[in-house]
């Protein structure tokens, strides 16, 4: 197993030397192993937040996020992992209560998004367009819940 900051230097290192591919291109896995990618989420909005557990602005974050998702269940979020192991994965989201499937994915799909770096929060229009993409911590309080909401205010329940 490689160690945290081995892993690190790689994911900084193929970051700069990935092409970035087509938004509509971005896949993930579920914890069944079923490939998905945007278009099965036409017509609703949603935000992709991509993380991984050896990420030390993620770990900080994920606390955040986890109690910003608990207050606001009408907008829907995607927390996808970056890492390599879905044991460590799920590890940390059962320490910090984020009760959701896990959904992982690769560096390459990162690029998908337009970002080269994690934490990265992506925000989805009904359309499919991605509308804003947050590299970096972000701030999962009430402005941010202000600002989105309209944006999920169309999605079917």
């Amino acid at each position: 197993m490689m160690n945290a900051p081995l892993r690190s230097l790689l994911f900084a290192c193929a970051l700069l030397l990935g092409s970035a591919a087509q938004a509509a291109d971005f896949q993930w896995l579920d914890a069944d192993g079923h490939r998905h990618d945007l278009r099965e989420l036409k017509g609703q909005a949603v935000i992709l937040h991509i993380w991984a557990s050896w990420c030390f602005p993620c770990r900080s974050e994920m606390p955040a996020m986890t109690a910003w998702l608990r207050k606001n269940p009408d907008i829907r979020v995607l927390p996808i992992s970056l890492d390599e192991s879905a044991d460590d994965a799920r590890r940390f989201m059962q320490k910090v209560g984020l009760h959701v499937p896990l959904l992982q994915t690769t560096p390459s799909q990162l690029y998908a998004l337009g970002s080269r770096g994690l934490p990265t929060t992506v925000v989805i229009d009904q359309h499919g367009d991605i509308v804003n993409v947050h590299p970096g911590v972000e701030s999962w309080d009430e402005a941010m819940y202000r600002r989105l909401q309209p944006l999920f205010a169309g999605n079917a329940s």
